[in-house]
């Protein structure tokens, strides 16, 4: 039989009710998971080390791309990308505020893909999108005179939407 959880919640959900026995993400993604149900458990060992990134469109997002590269470059030499991922890919959920991204305003609006079920990275609190990557473009975004318009997505369709 062919089943499809189109979200890591609907993939949890189907792990605890017994419908599926095993799924595979992130060490930060299960340690959210865990956090809201501490009846999962993981490999003691990780079998894969991922790299992260964030991906944009060609052509007339080129210099949004080098600017956001230029960006990463600063937050990781003054320590800004560490403490982000201190704050958001730990043990505990953050308590701190993320930045008002609904009033940025620039000369440009960026349009942010998200995957709302995504927790740590990108999940609704408090009627708002947070997370770690909201807070990484919102930084971005404020940093370099851009808005922000956020829309959530099922990840499947953000590869599509970005093209």
């Amino acid at each position: 039989m062919y089943s499809t959880y189109p979200t890591i919640p609907d993939l949890l959900v189907a792990l605890v009710s017994g419908k599926i026995d095993t799924f595979c993400t992130d060490e930060s993604t299960f340690k959210a998971m865990q956090r809201e149900n501490g009846n999962i458990g993981r490999l003691k060992e990780a079998f894969d080390v991922s790299n992260y990134g964030v991906i944009f469109g060609k052509g007339e997002n080129l210099d949004v791309q080098e600017k956001f590269n230029e960006y990463l470059s600063t937050q990781q030499e003054n320590g800004r990308l560490d403490e982000l991922r201190e704050k958001w890919l730990k043990e505990n959920e953050p308590e701190q505020t993320l930045i008002d991204y609904e009033s940025l305003t620039g000369s440009r609006t960026l349009k942010m893909g998200i995957n709302s079920g995504q927790k740590p990275y990108a999940y609704v609190k408090d009627g708002k999108y947070t997370g770690f990557d909201v807070e990484l473009l919102a930084d971005f975004a404020s940093k370099y005179g851009y808005g922000l318009d956020i829309e959530d997505t099922e990840f499947n369709s953000v590869l599509a939407g970005v093209a």
